[in-house]
């Protein structure tokens, strides 16, 4: 909890849960349910834990990008497409989705501001063919830098917008679209959420989509004493000696510099 003088913010930091923000000004302090919330924080602070947790959110993310791919894949390509038919029209959506869950994180980082694909995405104004034009705009200004409206957007390297092929939407698709915008993605576990979404394209792993999830809290009860506890403690035996011999180095790349070098690199 902080407070600037003006305004009190309680921010939530429960493990395995997205962090929530809740804010009281203090000219509300007359106000008996924004009492009633502070009052919360010292006797009953487990009532600020989110209901949903970051792997219930990321797997719902996992799920919205499966039934898009599955919809968009059974579908099949246009009757312009490729004539290399299928295979291709499957790279095509595996390749738009992907640019798809790139902007739901680079808008949770900053990279594209006023959150504008998200505001994109949920315009219900849009027919399928404005929603698919305007994607291509965006997608074609990420891949060379430059304005989109008012906003400066920088060139994003990598090669990910460098073919950009927006396929028709259905209404269901453009629904499923909106409600993985409207997920908190700054809670989604990246940590599984690749392995999922890789499930989600792929027709044969669609069952696998919540298996095999591993919390960080336990894979951190494994690496700590396997891994990280017995290399601190070489690494602790080793600084001294690698002080030792620097302390007697006169220059750089004398015989004890040289030793030290040794130690280190074992």
């Amino acid at each position: 909890m902080v407070c600037d003088r003006l305004t009190i913010r309680i921010h939530t930091q429960f493990t395995g849960h997205p962090t929530e923000t809740h804010t009281v000004l203090l000219a509300e302090l007359a106000q008996p349910d924004k009492l009633a919330l502070l009052r919360r924080i010292w006797t009953a602070p487990e009532s600020f834990r989110p209901k949903k947790t970051s792997r219930d959110i990321t797997e719902a993310a996992a799920r919205s990008f499966a039934t898009l791919a599955e919809g968009m894949r059974n579908r099949g390509p246009a009757k312009d497409a490729d004539p290399q038919g299928w295979q291709t029209h499957a790279d095509e959506v595996a390749h738009f989705l992907t640019q798809c869950l790139f902007c739901f994180f680079a808008e949770d980082v900053g990279l594209l501001p006023g959150r504008m694909f998200e505001g994109l995405v949920n315009n219900r104004k849009l027919t399928s063919e404005k929603l698919t034009g305007g994607m291509h705009n965006l997608f074609s200004v990420m891949r060379d830098g430059g304005l989109y409206g008012n906003d400066d957007i920088p060139w994003f390297n990598g090669g990910l917008f460098k073919t950009i092929k927006v396929p028709p939407l259905s209404v269901m698709e453009m629904t499923e679209l909106r409600n993985a915008a409207g997920l908190n993605w700054s809670a989604i576990d990246v940590s599984i959420f690749g392995t999922l979404f890789e499930r989600g394209l792929d027709p044969g792993k669609r069952s696998q989509l919540g298996a095999h999830y591993t919390d960080p809290a336990t894979i951190e009860r494994i690496v700590e004493p396997v891994l990280k506890r017995p290399l601190l403690q070489v690494w602790e035996q080793l600084v001294p000696v690698l002080q030792a011999h620097l302390a007697k180095s006169t220059r750089k790349g004398d015989k004890n510099y040289k030793a030290a070098q040794v130690k280190f690199i074992g």
